[in-house]
């Protein structure tokens, strides 16, 4: 395992839809406007959403004589090895070989996973000093990390994106290295406060800790976010000159959202260590 100065996230989630790709481009964004030295990391080569992105950036400022913040960035290409353990291998490589030629220059590195359990984004989440992980409201999206029994709230087990981090953690753990700081963020969530919502909450709140991750605000369902990939900005380009799109009132909520995660994200301090036996049994 190759030692990286500079600081990794990992934005990750097995579930595919989550928003990680929005949440990882608004991150590095946010982190280049408060003089982080960042360099950012594509780990899925068939979509490429976050090098496509960057892209849009480029060609906008260029196309709208702008100048915007862009992180250097890395592009790494999975794997084709038929083995798993080969290819976990040769994903290793490649992402440390990414990682060092970034790893000078960057404080922060800030890898964006795809969805799956692919060996690439195994080793990128292996080598996470922070993870943060967008989760929709809904108990679909939740099932990658608790599976719960019809018609209540027990936890019949754990999901395998869950299971995938608690074997990482135990081999950090045998390593002699610490614990990466797990965020868990409430992504898309609805302006109502129905049922759904409010249960999720309680779910969240309770088991946070003795999952240890720590709870994100989240951020709400907004058309907006649907719509910046396109030109490459993000809401942070908002009060920028030549931008062309107007602050509004829910703009300004949304990037005030973000900005708590920024905070959140430069914050300290990781859950409690209590052991998962009894979770199982919850009521």
């Amino acid at each position: 395992m190759t030692a990286h100065p500079a600081k990794i996230v990992v934005v990750g989630n097995e579930k595919g839809g989550s928003g990680k790709t929005t949440v990882a481009m608004h991150l590095a964004i946010g982190l280049l406007r408060r003089g982080v030295a960042l360099g950012t990391v594509d780990l899925d080569s068939h979509q490429q959403s976050l090098s496509r992105y960057l892209g849009n950036r480029r060609i906008w400022c260029r196309d709208n004589a702008v100048s915007l913040v862009l992180p250097e960035h890395r592009l790494i290409e999975a794997s084709s090895q038929d083995s798993r353990s080969a290819a976990y291998r040769q994903d290793l490589q490649s992402l440390n070989d990414g990682l060092a030629a970034l790893g000078d220059r960057c404080d922060v590195i800030l890898l964006d996973c795809p969805a799956g359990d692919g060996a690439l984004s195994r080793a990128a989440h292996s080598l996470a000093d922070v993870l943060v992980t967008p989760l929709n409201d809904s108990f679909v999206d939740l099932d990658p990390l608790l599976q719960f029994r019809p018609g209540n709230l027990q936890v019949l087990a754990l999901g395998s994106y869950f299971r995938m981090l608690w074997e990482l953690r135990n081999e950090r753990h045998r390593d002699g290295r610490p614990a990466f700081d797990w965020i868990v963020l409430r992504n898309r969530l609805s302006g109502l406060a129905d049922q759904n919502k409010r249960t999720l909450t309680h779910i969240l709140g309770k088991v946070a800790p003795i999952m240890r991750f720590r709870l994100a605000a989240g951020l709400g369902e907004r058309i907006i976010f649907r719509q910046l990939f396109q030109q490459g900005l993000t809401l942070f380009d908002i009060d920028e000159p030549g931008t062309s799109f107007p602050s509004t009132h829910s703009h300004e909520a949304a990037r005030n959202e973000l900005g708590v995660l920024l905070d959140v994200l430069c914050g300290n301090g990781l859950a409690t260590d209590d052991a998962l036996v009894g979770l199982t049994q919850a009521e």
